[in-house]
Parts: C-alpha cells; sequence; structure tokens
C-alpha cells in the first residue's frame, strides 16, 4: 500500500513539474532590461526593471529594452540589427500568450543605431507610423546623451500611451482620431486664417464708419506734403540683418518601400514569426 502511494506521489510530482513548465514557456520573460553596454546606472535599470514588470504583467503585453555594442548595421544585407532583435526576442521567451505579444528595442552603441521589433499584439500597438514617431524621439535622446530619457521617456512611456490607444480602439496610425492629423495643433493654421477674415471684416467696417466723419480729411500722395522744409536730414545709414530661417527636414527611418500606407509592415523571422519593425541612426 505504501509502495503504491509512494509511486501515485511521484507521478503526481513529476506531472506538476510538466504541467509548470509547460505554463511558463506561455509566460513572457522576467527581464525586461537588459542593459549589455552599460548606458544605464544601476538605479536607472532597477527602477525601469520593477516598472516594467509590473506593467507588463498587469497589461500582458512585454516591452523589452536592450542595450549592445555588436556595431550591427540595419543598412548591411539582410539587415543584422533586425534580425538580432527579432532572435533575442524569440530566443530568451519574450511576449505574452500565444501570439507572444509585446515589443523589444534594441540599442547598438556600437552601430549608433536602433531598431524596434514587435510581434502580436505589437503589430496593432505599433504601426509602421507609430514606430517611426518613436524611434525619431528616442535617437534625438540618445543623440544627445540622454540615455535614460531615451528608454524611459521616449521608448516606455510611449508605447504605454500607444497600448491605451491600441486599446481604445484608436490605434495611433496615419489616420486615426487620436492622430496629430485631427488634433488641434495641425487644425492651427486653418484657425488663424478664419480668424484673420473674420478680423480683417471687422476692422473693415470700423474703419469705414470711423471715415464717413472724417469729412475735412483729404488723402495725400506724396509724402513731402507732412515734410517741413529743410528738416529732414540723413546723418548715417547701415544696413541691418534682421530675419533669419532654418529649416529642418525628418531623417529618414527606413528604406522600406513599402511604409507609410498604414498598419503594420511585416517580415517572416528565422524561426518563421512574423514580425513588425522599424529603427534609425542617432
Amino acid at each position: 500500500m505504501r509502495k503504491r502511494l509512494s509511486i501515485l506521489v511521484t507521478l503526481l510530482l513529476s506531472l506538476g513539474i510538466v504541467l509548470a513548465s509547460f505554463v511558463i514557456s506561455f509566460a513572457a520573460n522576467s527581464d525586461k532590461v537588459i542593459d549589455q553596454a552599460d548606458i544605464l546606472t544601476e538605479q536607472e535599470e532597477q527602477q525601469l526593471e520593477a516598472d516594467l514588470a509590473q506593467w507588463c504583467e498587469d497589461n500582458q503585453f512585454d516591452i523589452v529594452i536592450l542595450t549592445t555594442r555588436n556595431g550591427l548595421y540595419a543598412d548591411d544585407p539582410g539587415n543584422p540589427l533586425m534580425k538580432f532583435a527579432d532572435d533575442y526576442y524569440i530566443n530568451n521567451g519574450y511576449g505574452y500568450g500565444g501570439n507572444y505579444d509585446g515589443c523589444i528595442l534594441t540599442i547598438d552603441m556600437g552601430s549608433r543605431e536602433v531598431w524596434i521589433a514587435t510581434e502580436g499584439y505589437g503589430h496593432t500597438v505599433l504601426t509602421d507610423y507609430g514606430i517611426d514617431a518613436v524611434v525619431d524621439e528616442v535617437c534625438t535622446e540618445l543623440g544627445n546623451g540622454n540615455n535614460y530619457a531615451a528608454v524611459k521617456i521616449n521608448f516606455v512611456e510611449n508605447v504605454k500611451w500607444l497600448y491605451d490607444q491600441a486599446s481604445a480602439g484608436t490605434p495611433y496610425d496615419v489616420v486615426t482620431p487620436s492622430s496629430p492629423a485631427t488634433t488641434i495643433f495641425s487644425e492651427l493654421p486653418r484657425i488663424i486664417i478664419i480668424s484673420l477674415i473674420i478680423g480683417a471684416i471687422v476692422g473693415l467696417i470700423s474703419a469705414l464708419g470711423n471715415k464717413s466723419k472724417l469729412k475735412t480729411i483729404r488723402r495725400k500722395y506724396e509724402a513731402h506734403s507732412y515734410e517741413r522744409d529743410g528738416s529732414f536730414k540723413l546723418s548715417r545709414q547701415a544696413d541691418i540683418f534682421l530675419y533669419s530661417q532654418r529649416t529642418r527636414r525628418r531623417k529618414p527611418q527606413s528604406n522600406d518601400s513599402n511604409r507609410g500606407g498604414g498598419g503594420s509592415t511585416l517580415h517572416k523571422t528565422s524561426s518563421g514569426r512574423e514580425h513588425g519593425g522599424g529603427g534609425g541612426k542617432f
């Protein structure tokens, strides 16, 4: 009897271990910040890790930050930086659920390039349009040496906001209700023009009303009518430069000719899974 009980207990423990392994295989990796290039302080890394661990678990969506000094360039044949990001995400068990929902930001200090890879629900959260916007902000801060701001504010906080937008049914894309294309800032030129037209009409009506009261005033077409003889003397002259103009153009983020039509451009990884992505230089 005891022998049978012992065998039963052993079988139950073995089954428990197998089930635990099965569950773990569908859970995301717990390490969210892998700073191999040492661009963050230990305190910054710990703060990011704690924040991401809680948020990712609550939302069942992975946000991963990986830094390296491998010197992998996106422009090289086959895009080795993209492949490195894709393989790291897959091989280290990232992503929640059966679709491996999440994204990873890879910063290569050797090539001074970044790449964002997405999978599962990440394709909806980070469209091509969204990736380009995030990459642009991340590269700006990294180029200025603000490493923590780049990963915490420009990547993590932006992705959280993008996740909220997608969850509300309005993913940040080329034309969506949440896109800058429909915000007050893009409408500002039209608002200003309308205001100027209304102001001009009101001003014209007011001016015409005042003009009708000034019967004694006659228009003069030459300035000398108002000048006292001999009073104008030019004692000094100089050329003064009053205005300058700077034009800034956005740096291209991708050589993919299919980008720009909305949604996410996907590619097959070496494991056969589909990833979205995009990157840039800093």
